[in-house]
């Protein structure tokens, strides 16, 4: 594989410092599915361009995995 431009570089790192912006303002609009492509934009940016990133959204996957294993369907049904 060969190295990127610097050009090239610093056009993904705007490419992905956009996409992360407008995941957290898809979010906080209630647009889900426009932040899991926002989301998996960020991702695939952040691969390609090889800038090994911390991902923003570490700490709302993890919250996510929290509740998803306290709030199961029979607990749910329990509650009904």
């Amino acid at each position: 594989m060969r190295p990127l431009s610097v050009d090239v570089v610093e056009n993904i790192a705007g490419e992905l410092d956009e996409a992360e912006v407008k995941a957290w303002d898809s979010l906080a609009r209630y647009k889900f599915w426009m932040f899991g492509y926002w989301a998996a934009i960020w991702v695939h940016l952040n691969r390609a361009g090889q800038f090994r990133r911390p991902n923003p959204f570490l700490e709302l996957v993890k919250f996510a995995r929290a509740r998803s294993a306290t709030t199961t369907l029979s607990n749910i049904k329990a509650a009904a």
